[in-house]
């Protein structure tokens, strides 16, 4: 029997995964709201792991979002490209002046979905992931910044700028705390015994 984590990412896969492929629904309409759904998990996950909340329903929340991004791909290769490498490679030359930059977004995507499964699967062992993990955060930064506020104009642009503002602030925010805790080390160390356990 399905968990219902388990059930509602199937859902969510029937439904990113429709919205791709649907004849039924626009071409443009398929491939913006598949990457608006991918972009809006990515920062609603990173926002809640940044407040420290790295349950279970974050980890589903990740893959949620590189679900919605394969989608994307299979949307833009299946609607936009015809399914050709050479029309994708074109169309990124033509969007940012560099057709090769469409194997960082191949990168991205295999990235993104590899440590959202290996993140879902051992939990445990994000503790011992934290070396790369803001390697990997800050890549996915960068290309999703570029994407959103580079290389987008109006609505887009805006809505990446206020996003990226909120998690700059989380990124602050956090940081003063470590660094609280780092300057202030008495805080961290455990209470000085009493003066009756002292005297036995």
């Amino acid at each position: 029997m399905l968990s219902g984590q388990s059930l509602a990412l199937l859902l969510w896969c029937g439904a990113v995964g429709w919205l791709a492929v649907a004849p039924q629904v626009p071409d443009d309409f398929a491939v913006r709201w598949t990457i608006r759904f991918a972009l809006a998990a990515w920062f609603c996950a990173v926002g809640l792991h940044l407040f420290g909340r790295t349950r279970y329903a974050t980890r589903w929340l990740w893959l949620a979002g590189a679900v919605a991004f394969v989608a994307h791909v299979v949307a833009a290769f299946d609607r936009v490209h015809q399914w050709s490498h050479a029309a994708a490679f074109q169309r990124t030359l033509r969007d940012s002046g560099l057709g090769e930059g469409i194997y960082v977004s191949y990168g991205f995507g295999l990235v993104w979905l590899v440590d959202a499964l290996w993140t879902l699967a051992r939990a445990e062992a994000l503790r011992q992931a934290s070396r790369w993990r803001p390697a990997l955060h800050l890549f996915m930064a960068f290309i999703i910044f570029n994407g959103t506020i580079i290389y987008e104009t109006g609505p887009i642009r805006w809505a990446g700028a206020i996003a990226f503002a909120i998690l700059a602030g989380l990124v602050g925010w956090r940081w003063q705390s470590r660094a609280f805790t780092l300057t202030n080390p008495a805080e961290a160390l455990p209470p000085l015994p009493s003066a009756s356990t002292t005297q036995d």
